[in-house]
């Protein structure tokens, strides 16, 4: 694929940025016929997150989400996130993107943890916010114990979109204004979220140190619509490799 302007190309896009979000609320990625026409339009990457509710996923057990901590209506129009029950597992993602020809990328949880249950939720006094080994786990579990060979990862989803500057508390119902991406994180500023990142990045590349860890940036204060923000630069974990591309965003390398 190329970029042409004004009848000359100036830049080559790689093959592999050519992907698509595979939302796990989506039953269709279980078709039998979805690998054949991945191939067909052309598809090289698939990625494996659904938008808010990344940030209350967990792959173990079957894949399954924590409490949302902005409440049950937070999400468009009402239809809270946590209501958007998975449905196929990250080993049938895996075995979908296999005969598809295509390379995976996976947004692992930053917002809850795996002790987030419905049991003891998530609260301002108690939070249970994302865990670095619970990202350290998947990796593990993706690419020593089953040979994914998952190149590609991200840390959280849309992060910036968190609530940092927002009122606190649930999201009330139909409020759209107000909807956030799940966060349970005391401090959910930008620069809370880059050196969260750092800590991420190294448990995870203990795991498997050949892999690339993206993070998602805005180029724009969402606080200040009208005004370019400035990208919060963070330490990069050592030997430095290119992030992985994700879609409305500008991973950096960690």
């Amino acid at each position: 694929m190329s970029v042409t302007v004004n009848g000359r190309v100036t830049a080559d896009i790689p093959a592999d940025a050519v992907g698509v979000n595979t939302p796990f609320w989506e039953p269709n990625l279980m078709r039998s016929d979805t690998p054949r026409l991945i191939r067909e339009t052309g598809i090289t990457t698939l990625s494996f997150n659904a938008g808010g509710p990344t940030d209350l996923y967990h792959f173990d057990h079957g894949g399954w989400l924590s409490p949302d901590p902005y409440g049950p209506y937070n999400g468009p129009n009402g239809v809270g996130y946590e209501k958007l029950t998975p449905r196929f597992t990250f080993d049938q993602f895996a075995r979908t993107a296999r005969p598809a020809g295509a390379r995976m990328m996976v947004h692992v949880n930053y917002g809850t943890g795996p002790t987030d249950t419905k049991e003891h939720p998530s609260t301002d006094s108690a939070p249970e916010p994302g865990d670095p080994r619970a990202a350290a786990d998947w990796v593990r579990y993706a690419n020593v114990t089953h040979r994914h060979h998952v190149r590609d990862w991200v840390i959280g989803k849309e992060n910036y979109l968190n609530g940092w500057n927002k009122p606190a508390g649930p999201t009330p119902l139909g409020q759209n204004s107000r909807v956030r991406e799940p966060d349970a994180h005391p401090d959910k500023s930008p620069q809370a979220y880059a050196h969260n990142s750092i800590e991420y990045a190294k448990a995870m590349k203990a795991v498997d140190p050949d892999i690339r860890v993206g993070i998602e940036l805005f180029p724009y204060d969402p606080a200040k619509t009208n005004e370019p923000g400035r990208l919060v630069r963070i330490a990069a974990v050592r030997p430095p490799r290119p992030g992985p591309r994700s879609h409305r965003s500008t991973p950096r390398s960690c």
